[in-house]
């Protein structure tokens, strides 16, 4: 190698290198080059490594921060599905109440539907047995609750959250049957007021005790099938004799069950004038019940009597044209109508 110095009055240097150190050279520079190459692939990989790393490290914020939200979002759901649960409940509790109210008020046991029954009076012909007929009548799906979603899609449910819920669906799902049984119980409430004096039910207090009248009434047939009527309750003319009828006939042939209509207790057994073989019984609320004309009698004064119990075997003692069976209601000693109260089984 020769190393000329600027000045020309400089004389020129001349350098010799044993052959192997220009390889050597290259060698190192080759090595150099590749160092370089390596760090700068390196420091690459680094970088994107680590934009990598901060794009995941931001969605994990985003997606927390995300969660956060939907958290407070299921809290505030569940305290409002709480409420929403408790007042449900509140009027549920309400609507029962009330009902059970109005069933002990009619005397109905159970919101079932109570068979009905309807009295079609026919007059017979002058003649006939002191007919008619007396016919008897036969009176939920959980809903899913939407969720709010987030921009993933649905959410999952806190357990709170899921549990009321599920607890709104059920009474959702109840609600029919209470509906069922309100309907039940107004139609009830309204066939009892249709035998209800409006006069009498011009204040609360009227009304319930008249409704506890029908409740405590005597609602049975006292005769099994569908016996006919041959005379009514009210004024009529036998024998040419314009009377009041204070009960009403069923024409029945010899020796049919006579039943109590009500339980009670036997307060009359024996021979009456008129009226031949007869069972007066004693309820509640002053009813009592008059069971006349029959061939014999199969209770005593003071026997405690159910409801259809056998009392008696229809027959046609006394004042009679023929077999039949005198039934009468009076309440505190005064005769009524006993199509008034039959039909009302309350203790279905």
């Amino acid at each position: 190698m020769l190393i000329v110095p600027p000045r020309p009055e400089r004389a020129p240097v001349s350098l010799r290198f044993p052959t192997w150190v220009l390889p050597l050279f290259l060698i190192l520079l080759l090595g150099f080059f590749l160092a370089v190459g390596y760090f700068v692939d390196s420091r690459g990989n680094l970088e994107r490594e680590l934009a990598q790393y901060r794009r995941i490290v931001s969605l994990e914020d985003s997606r927390q921060r995300e969660m956060r939200e939907t958290i407070l979002a299921q809290q505030e759901e569940a305290k409002r599905l709480a409420e929403q649960v408790a007042q449900f409940q509140e009027g549920l509790a309400e609507v029962d109440q009330l009902s059970d109210q109005v069933r002990q008020m009619m005397g109905l046991v159970t919101p079932t539907p109570t068979p009905t029954a309807t009295l079609t009076v026919t007059i017979a012909s002058e003649g006939a047995a002191v007919g008619g007929q007396v016919a008897m009548s036969p009176g939920a799906t959980a809903v899913p609750l939407s969720r709010a979603t987030s921009s993933r899609g649905q959410r999952p449910s806190m357990g709170m959250v899921s549990a009321n819920e599920q607890q709104l669906a059920v009474m959702e799902g109840a609600l029919p049957l209470h509906t069922e049984t309100l309907n039940t119980l107004i139609a009830e409430a309204n066939k009892r007021l249709e035998r209800i004096d409006p006069g009498k039910r011009t204040t609360k207090e009227q009304l319930e005790y008249e409704m506890k009248l029908l409740a405590a009434a005597p609602n049975l047939q006292p005769l099994d099938g569908d016996p006919g009527v041959s005379s009514g309750f009210g004024y009529r003319v036998l024998n040419k004799v314009r009377e009041f009828h204070e009960g009403i006939d069923f024409s029945i042939w010899y020796g049919a069950k006579v039943m109590a209509t009500r339980d009670g207790k036997v307060i009359s057994a024996g021979w009456r004038q008129g009226y031949g073989w007869t069972v007066e019984i004693q309820h509640e609320m002053g009813f009592s019940t008059l069971y006349a004309h029959n061939s014999r009698l199969l209770v005593k004064k003071g026997a405690l009597v159910k409801a259809g119990d056998v009392i008696a075997r229809s027959g046609s003692t006394g004042r009679s044209t023929g077999p039949h069976l005198h039934y009468e209601i009076q309440l505190n000693g005064k005769p009524v109508d006993p199509t008034k109260y039959m039909g009302f089984n309350t203790g279905e």
